[in-house]
């Protein structure tokens, strides 16, 4: 009889778990939505505006999609520090997105805003969650309540890190999407 560390592949284990998913809501889409709406922008100056502060950020495809790819891979990171990295990022870079946005928002207005980087910011937006869903699968895979027998402790922590792979592509396709899309519109604006 052969044992392997990692328990035999199927049922809820092939991927994205509901856990990982509501974790990752809970520590990254719950956050962006609370800044957005909490956050007082009556401090923007025409000088001190988002506007001003995005000249500093890249304007190559490269540049936007290495600062986004290095942003998805800290949210990535908890699957090597048993999902703290990502716990404590994905808040961090949840209230940056918010408050970017409502800065933004509040500058040029909503529907500019939406006009001019809703495209692309859907697509980051989507590669940061998968990416701090695929940083906490380790972690919720062995979540007390989770499983009967079979996975659990560390053999079902090394196959949340392996399936965590799928949602990790998922993340960087839809940032490579992003980046392209967010490139265009610097380019054409």
């Amino acid at each position: 009889m052969s044992h392997s560390l990692l328990p035999k592949r199927g049922g809820w284990r092939r991927g994205l778990d509901s856990w990982s998913l509501v974790l990752a809501v809970i520590f990254l889409l719950v956050p962006i939505a609370v800044t957005f709406a909490a956050f007082d922008p009556s401090w923007i100056t025409t000088t001190n505006s988002a506007l001003s502060a995005a000249a500093a950020y890249p304007q190559t495809f490269q540049g936007i999609l290495i600062r986004n790819s290095a942003i998805a891979l800290i949210l990535y990171s908890g699957v090597i520090t048993f999902g703290i990295s990502t716990t404590l990022g994905a808040p961090f870079v949840a209230i940056y997105l918010g408050a970017f946005m409502r800065v933004e928002a509040a500058s040029i207005g909503f529907g500019s805003l939406w006009a001019r980087s809703g495209f692309y910011t859907v697509f980051e937006i989507v590669g940061y969650f998968a990416a701090t869903a695929a940083g906490l699968l380790p972690i919720s895979t062995t979540l007390p309540w989770r499983g009967t027998g079979e996975s659990k402790g560390i053999r079902a922590y090394l196959l949340g890190a392996e399936n965590s792979l799928r949602p990790l592509a998922v993340a960087l396709i839809a940032l490579v999407i992003g980046a392209l899309a967010e490139y265009f519109t610097i380019r054409g604006a």
